[in-house]
């Protein structure tokens, strides 16, 4: 039952994304969408839309790494490239020099 869902997710997200029709966040889309492929062994696919999930700006590289759905891409050539992508969205979303919050603890 898992596997013809995630097929029909993988075609319906494809659509979708393909017009961008409904979609709140197309990035984590394109990336879901990518981590069904992967499950189903469409390696292709799953490239295909992490690159998309790249280009519309998906900066979780840290998520990707240890995703227990990607474990078959992370041997391919393609997966440094897609890493690299979210590394430098993650960049862009972060202004220079920025620093975190400081997070106060109170007794």
């Amino acid at each position: 039952r898992g596997q013809g869902l995630r097929r029909e997710s993988v075609k319906w997200f494809e659509k979708a994304l393909a017009h961008r029709a409904g979609l709140a966040n197309p990035a984590r889309t394109a990336y879901d969408t990518a981590c069904s492929a992967a499950r189903e062994g469409w390696i292709d696919t799953a490239f295909a839309m992490l690159t998309l999930s790249g280009e519309l700006g998906y900066a979780n590289a840290a998520h990707a790494s240890r995703d227990s759905d990607l474990p078959t891409l992370r041997t391919d050539p393609r997966w440094p490239a897609a890493i690299e992508r979210f590394k430098t969205n993650a960049a862009k979303a972060q202004p220079p020099g920025a620093a975190k919050p400081a997070v106060s603890v109170k007794p």
